[in-house]
């Protein structure tokens, strides 16, 4: 019998469709409205507690707000990549003299 890798044992990725430009807005907003607590550097379990509260809450209304349910950990995985693409557009232009 010939071994299975763990990607054939189960089974294929589900895919969710892109996050279109007014899914990201949508999210930005709701980002906006915590992002004091969503970019606390503190890692402690009374912090790190908070943000996942705060996370849950972006998760709820951003499913209230669009057609597609998505995830927290998929909206938090946005919110990084809409980050770095701004720190990369912002390194390309050069930063203000």
């Amino acid at each position: 019998m010939a071994e299975q890798t763990s990607s054939q044992l189960k089974g294929k990725r589900r895919r969710d469709p892109n996050m279109v430009y007014n899914e990201k807005h949508i999210l930005l907003e709701l980002i906006k409205k915590y992002f004091g607590v969503i970019e606390n550097k503190k890692t402690d379990a009374v912090s790190v507690g908070k943000k996942n509260e705060v996370w849950e809450k972006i998760r709820i209304e951003f499913n209230s707000q669009t057609s597609v349910p998505r995830t927290t950990d998929t909206l938090k995985n946005t919110w990084k990549h809409l980050k770095a693409d701004a720190r990369k557009k912002q390194q390309r232009r050069g930063s203000p003299k």
